[in-house]
């Protein structure tokens, strides 16, 4: 029978590329959140650009690419400064 330091040894050796894959996944998982979020946000800040210049100036174009920036920076403070849960570990 293995003591208890030889079993926890073991059971590391086992399951050290396991824990290392889900490692892996739980990454790319939460960089593509925060890439969604990204996304979302540019395309709310894009619609609302257009929106506004059109209503506003008469003349959707350049207002729509102000929107997208805009959506674009607060996306990424949202990221910054976001939720704990929100942030990598």
């Amino acid at each position: 029978m293995l003591s208890r330091e030889q079993a926890e040894v073991a059971a590391e050796a086992l399951l050290k590329s396991k824990r290392q894959q889900l490692a892996r996944k739980q990454a790319n998982r939460q960089k593509w959140r925060l890439r969604r979020h990204r996304m979302v946000a540019s395309f709310i800040g894009f619609i609302m650009g257009t929106i506004l210049g059109d209503y506003f100036a008469g003349d959707p174009y350049p207002w729509n690419l102000i929107g997208l920036a805009i959506g674009l920076v607060f996306a990424l403070l949202g990221q910054h400064f976001g939720r704990p849960e929100d942030k990598p570990r």
